[in-house]
């Protein structure tokens, strides 16, 4: 009989191992068809046929085969207590001793800082604690979720038409309730469809159309959202204090913010100052690789006390964000290229796609060595006699330029 590999890319992998088996060879495991056709080569020290996936291990790495035909090669994590058993799968205790018999199709444990595991057999989940009490068992019917069987998920998902949000909480009052992050924090769900109307329904401002267009738009990716109050001299950098907690701004996102208060309360402009620092970084460099855009609303909720702020915040971001490597007027043009070079771009777009770039513009402004700070304060001046009046952008931006050239005397710009 002659064996043979077949190519993976040309034959789906999970329709021939459903019907495969596993052998041995040198002490080592694969799989192979009835008719002796080898599925996966012999070096494996565990195989096992899971509900959705096949599992299999070698040296201090794992595979994961799914039935999308897709697949993941990952180093063991030190983390991971999961073990896997006659294809299904169940949990360790870091001591080694079972915490969860091999039962379940499914298993997340939410890892450090998280008192949370979720678990699932067929359509049956359930969440419990580390002391395998039940948790998080009020669970509101979203119509439009994906995956229902999935509610509460703290890992990053995409076109759910879901949206999780986390509140941190002084202790545990609900069903809703859990220990998260180190905290007691509270989950909520919210349809994508309500965002829309969460953040126009502003009583001082609203969101731009433009902004709630890209948040919805087809390539947006998009995370969670956080919720936190605080009252004292500066509540919402207290509220961002407190939001970092929750693991929000540890990857490269935009941010859409509703600032809510009560009528007889007003906001400390300093605060707002220490906003926009938040978001816009410390550093040009940090900026410009994050590519953050900050978006705020304001309202007016009489249910707040006195001096009470409320932060509402969702971040997200376009899946397509690599397209702008190819873009040669945000890469190239706005860093590098004089007033003129800029001016010539900008008439040849179409009116829509100038508005575009004059909208983000000040986000490519950068101190480079093939422009001189001459020549880039004409830059800015220029845009900013085109419309673009981000002041608090470009103050910062300035900021940026003048740091980066502070060995030139004459490196100075009134804004």
């Amino acid at each position: 009989m002659i064996t043979q590999i077949v190519n993976e890319e040309t034959r789906s992998f999970w329709q021939r191992a459903k019907s495969a088996v596993i052998f041995e060879k040198e002490g080592l495991l694969g799989l192979k068809s009835p008719s002796g056709e080898i599925v996966l080569k012999p070096k494996y020290d565990q195989i096992e046929f899971c509900t959705d996936f096949v599992y299999a291990h070698y040296g201090t790495r794992h595979v994961f085969f799914y039935k999308t035909g897709s697949s993941s090669d990952c180093p063991d994590m030190e983390n991971d207590y999961r073990f896997y058993e006659k294809g299904m799968l169940g949990l360790k205790n870091s001591d080694g001793s079972i915490l969860l018999p091999a039962a379940y199709d499914e298993i997340i444990d939410w890892g450090n800082d998280c008192d949370v595991i979720y678990v699932r057999k067929g359509d049956e989940f359930h969440y419990y604690n580390h002391n395998l009490d039940k948790i998080l068992t009020d669970v509101e019917d979203i119509a439009e979720d994906k995956y229902p069987l999935i509610p509460y998920n703290l890992g990053e998902d995409q076109n759910r038409d879901v949206l999780l949000c986390v509140e941190p909480i002084e202790k545990k009052e609900s069903d809703r309730d859990c220990f998260a992050y180190g905290q007691w924090v509270r989950l909520s769900r919210i349809p994508y469809k309500s965002i829309r109307k969460i953040f126009t329904d502003c009583k001082v401002v609203e969101m731009p159309q433009k902004v709630l267009e890209h948040f919805e738009d087809e390539y947006t990716y998009i995370y969670s959202a956080r919720i936190c109050k605080a009252n004292g001299e500066k509540p919402i950098t207290t509220c961002l204090e407190k939001m970092k907690t929750l693991g929000c701004y540890n990857s490269s996102w935009e941010y859409m913010l509703k600032i809510s208060t009560n009528s007889h309360t007003k906001i400390n402009p300093h605060d707002l100052y220490n906003l926009v620092k938040h978001f816009e970084g410390n550093d040009l460099e940090t900026r410009y690789l994050n590519c953050i855009n900050l978006n705020i609303a304001i309202d007016i909720d009489e249910s707040l006390s006195d001096g009470e702020v409320q932060v509402f915040q969702v971040h997200f971001f376009w899946d397509d964000m690599g397209l702008f490597l190819d873009d040669e007027f945000k890469m190239s043009t706005l860093p590098d290229g004089t007033v003129n070079d800029v001016k010539s771009s900008l008439e040849a777009f179409s009116q829509k796609d100038k508005e575009e770039h004059l909208d983000n513009a000040f986000w490519w402004i950068q101190f480079s060595e093939k422009r001189n700070w001459k020549a880039t304060k004409q830059v800015l001046e220029y845009l900013k006699a085109q419309g673009c009046d981000d002041y608090s952008t470009l103050i910062q931006r300035n900021l940026d330029i003048n740091y980066f050239c502070m060995e030139d005397n004459t490196c100075r710009m009134e804004v």
